[in-house]
């Protein structure tokens, strides 16, 4: 028995099939196109939610690498000005060795203290630098220049830096932080950020150069003192402690106690073991009890002999020092000396952004090598392999083509076919 199939089927399946081979063929030369391999999410829901996933991790590593970028340059500022600053000082310790060392008149000193106070306006406003309207050297404050000089006295953040020894006393003393994808954590305070956990991008400019003052007065009684006999001084001054074990010197014409000789050999044993501080003495000695041991008062006198502070903070030392040589007084070349101290302390400064630069740099490292391996990542799940794409859109294109022709013996001719 023969089956007739009737001629609107063989049609619609034609055209049905057409349809299909039409739509492969678009799909594929969409995929080629537009590089992917779907284009809405309903076409592979699974490829497209671990592809979401991979596009924000790719955002945030985008992130931290430009804030690392902004980071590093900051660094980069720091570094120049702190190196600018460590160069500063040593000019600045070069006038103070020659103003304490020649015979100048009144105006020479003069010339001397506006050089030295020149320096220090110019360590000003390279701890005042901003980048990005961020003041590099004021922790979090940006709403004021970090350093200001008024009357003589060095401000940092509108406190006088001899104010506090401890630098995070000061206000807005806290550093901007940023997130370098290391898991940025809060303390238990819940608003002080881990400094483990991300990358500082300001600096308190009272740790880079210093801050602090103190004076300790002790009453001594310098004629009292036995030569031969052992002594100790006990000293703690700015976090720093010291026993300072001396013998008094002998004046060989007399046989008495050489007060000045004593006071310079205290002086040498104290610059060896506490930075920052020096005795002086001036005056007559008068005789006061001396139970075996050195006495200790409130207020220094003038016979009396007296351990005093100097400012940690480089600019005001540069301050100080300008008035020292306009004074032509005796503490020229202490401030020299303290100056050059305080270099060695800057040279721990630089060190230390040194360090953090070359951490940036591996941090920097470290997400170019992330951003690679989510890239390729990104290539397997969202693009297709080209030259497979091409050969299947090829085949598809030669099968729409062949339907085509098809459609000659499989769709019935019409009378309008005959029709010239």
């Amino acid at each position: 028995m023969n089956t007739r199939v009737p001629g609107n089927t063989i049609v619609r399946r034609y055209t049905d099939n057409l349809q299909m081979n039409f739509k492969r063929k678009t799909t594929a030369e969409n995929r080629i196109m537009s590089n992917r391999k779907f284009t809405r999410a309903s076409q592979s829901p699974m490829d497209a939610a671990k592809a979401l996933r991979n596009r924000k991790a790719i955002s945030e590593i985008k992130t931290y690498q430009e804030n690392l970028e902004a980071s590093k340059g900051a660094y980069d500022m720091a570094e120049e000005a702190v190196r600018e600053i460590s160069g500063i000082m040593a000019h600045m310790h070069e006038k103070l060795i020659a103003a304490a060392n020649g015979t100048y008149t009144t105006s020479d000193r003069q010339i001397f203290a506006n050089e030295v106070s020149s320096f220090a306006d110019q360590m000003l406003q390279l701890m005042n630098v901003t980048l990005a309207d961020r003041r590099i050297f004021g922790g979090v404050n940006n709403a004021t220049p970090a350093y200001a000089i008024d009357n003589g006295v060095v401000m940092y953040n509108g406190v006088p830096v001899n104010t506090y020894d401890d630098f995070t006393m000061f206000p807005n003393s806290r550093v901007s932080y940023i997130d370098a994808g290391l898991g940025m954590q809060f303390l238990e305070d819940g608003y002080t950020i881990n400094p483990q956990s991300a990358i500082p991008s300001t600096f308190n400019g009272a740790e880079v150069l210093g801050s602090g003052f103190g004076t300790m007065a002790f009453a001594i009684d310098l004629n009292a003192l036995v030569a031969g006999e052992n002594y100790s001084l006990d000293i703690s001054f700015r976090r720093q402690d010291a026993t300072i074990a001396f013998t008094p010197v002998l004046d060989t014409s007399t046989g008495a106690v050489d007060t000045r000789a004593t006071v310079d050999a205290i002086n040498a044993l104290i610059k060896t073991q506490v930075e920052g501080i020096r005795m002086s003495y001036s005056g007559a000695i008068s005789t006061s009890s001396f139970n075996g041991g050195l006495s200790v008062t409130s207020t220094p006198g003038a016979e009396e002999l007296e351990i005093t502070g100097f400012p940690s903070n480089i600019i005001q030392l540069a301050v100080d020092a300008s008035k020292s040589v306009a004074a032509s007084d005796d503490r020229i070349m202490l401030y020299a000396d303290l100056l050059s101290a305080s270099r060695s302390a800057l040279s721990l400064a630089i060190s230390n952004i040194g360090t953090q630069q070359a951490f940036i740099d591996f941090n920097i490292e470290r997400l170019t090598n992330n951003m690679y391996t989510l890239k390729e990542r990104e290539n397997l799940l969202e693009h297709p392999d080209m030259g497979k794409e091409i050969t299947d859109q090829k085949v598809l294109e030669m099968l729409y083509n062949a339907s085509l022709q098809m459609s000659a013996a499989t769709i019935p001719m019409s009378l309008f076919n005959f029709i010239r």
